[in-house]
């Protein structure tokens, strides 16, 4: 793909070389051919909500058409042209327009007003909103810039050949840079509060995020075409032996020592393979353990019976006279159900003109016995009159050897709407 991008849903959308367009469902790892016509840049918000670039030969060149999909059979043109385009869940739509970089907001009745201090150091070539308050541009120079309190553009430290934002989904920023290449690395997330910029594990061309969960990517350099979901899950698997182990048939012989191990070790791309051990007499109560660690097992875009997903253990206890006196080898295949849904939660903050809105959190999760996922409001109760967050969250549970395990929030955004209304991850059976 030479083009990828996600909305706060997890519909994830492809543009390979011939400008046609192809999704990747959840929990597979298959483009599927879009029924959609060519384009030549996406920015998808949803699955009923992507705007586009076409070079249809109408718009001087370099601009292109703008397109807006909102459902139906196709793209709708919107009669307006740009260089580059993008969108934000709660509406905000910014454009790159003509040779000079000029960059434009998109207002409620479909026309655009230019913005101020874009221009300088450089030519602006695109511009990466996550919501109102959240907008960033990179120039033709590598500037980085964000829009302010005051509606104008400042400079920001680091240089940047490409940029995404995603909407404040936890109080976490969730803008992300391809910046200096450091050995294999050139990916960076900026910090909490906008204090600088940390370098992450990856190497891409590309980049599109839509909260913290959801940044995809792909690779122009090691591997062309090839896309990335920069996964946010850590999985850790602990495998134990413990017990006191006689020798059959008569008892174990006087100064004979026992001993116990375990191996622990998912099947791929695993951090270690660590082995743990313990020695005592034949009467002793030994034990031992072993842990492993992996962040390869993605659960959103995932296979099933991944070997990345898989732990393998193997524990054993052999006496120094006697021998082997006790072996087992044992697997643990997880199996993740991922849904998505969308709540409301009140605003718990203060809402000043252009300012800062505090979002919700995982914290304000009431989950319910049987299985699903409620979200409310931090005080429990819904206020159709009082301002609310409509925050989007993907779900997901973990099936192990028969044991179901309640749902997990992973926010992917949060934006302000009024009037509460409440939503849930629904029951799914296919996991019992």
């Amino acid at each position: 793909m030479t083009q990828v991008s996600v909305g706060y849903d997890g519909t994830l959308y492809g543009r390979d070389a011939s400008r046609n367009l192809w999704t990747m469902p959840l929990k597979t790892r298959t483009w599927r051919s879009s029924p959609l016509s060519p384009m030549n840049q996406l920015s998808v918000v949803s699955a009923q909500n992507i705007w586009a670039l076409n070079d249809d030969g109408i718009c001087a060149a370099p601009n292109m058409g703008i397109y807006h999909y909102t459902g139906g059979a196709d793209f709708v043109r919107s009669g307006y042209c740009a260089t580059q385009i993008s969108a934000a869940p709660d509406g905000t739509v910014y454009r790159v327009r003509g040779t000079g970089g000029t960059v434009e907001q998109r207002t409620s009745t479909g026309s655009w007003i230019a913005t101020t201090g874009a221009g300088g150091n450089g030519t602006p070539v695109k511009v990466a909103v996550g919501s109102a308050a959240n907008v960033w541009l990179i120039t033709s120079t590598g500037v980085i810039k964000k829009l302010n309190a005051n509606g104008a553009f400042v400079v920001v430290s680091g240089w940047a050949s490409d940029i995404t934002v995603g909407s404040y989904s936890d109080l976490q920023s969730t803008t992300w840079i391809v910046g200096t290449a450091v050995g294999n690395k050139n990916l960076y997330k900026m910090n909490k509060g906008d204090t600088g910029w940390t370098l992450m594990t990856g190497w891409l061309q590309h980049i599109s995020a839509s909260g913290a969960a959801l940044l995809v990517g792909n690779d122009g350099l090691y591997n062309p075409g090839h896309v990335y979901h920069f996964n946010m899950t850590k999985f850790v698997f602990q495998a134990t032996v413990s017990g006191s182990y006689t020798c059959p048939p008569n008892g174990c012989p006087n100064g004979s020592y026992h001993t116990i191990t375990v191996n622990a070790h998912f099947r791929t791309r695993g951090w270690d393979s660590p082995t743990g051990s313990a020695g005592g007499s034949p009467t002793a109560q030994l034990s031992t353990y072993a842990i492993t660690t992996t962040s390869q097992c993605d659960t959103l875009w995932l296979l099933l019976n991944d070997p990345a997903c898989i732990a393998d253990s193997s524990g054993s206890a052999t006496c120094s006279v006697m021998g082997n006196l006790f072996s087992d080898v044992s697997s643990v295949i997880p199996y993740f159900d991922v849904e998505v849904a969308n709540s409301f939660l009140l605003n718990a903050g203060v809402d000043p003109a252009g300012g800062y809105f505090t979002t919700p959190s995982c914290s304000n999760v009431a989950v319910q016995n049987w299985g699903d996922i409620d979200f409310l409001p931090a005080n429990g109760t819904y206020d159709t009159y009082a301002p609310a967050w409509d925050a989007f969250g993907l779900c997901e549970r973990v099936c192990v050897s028969g044991l179901i395990f309640k749902w997990h929030c992973v926010p992917t955004l949060a934006f302000k709407v009024y009037g509460a209304k409440s939503g849930y991850c629904s029951y799914n059976p296919v996991c019992d």
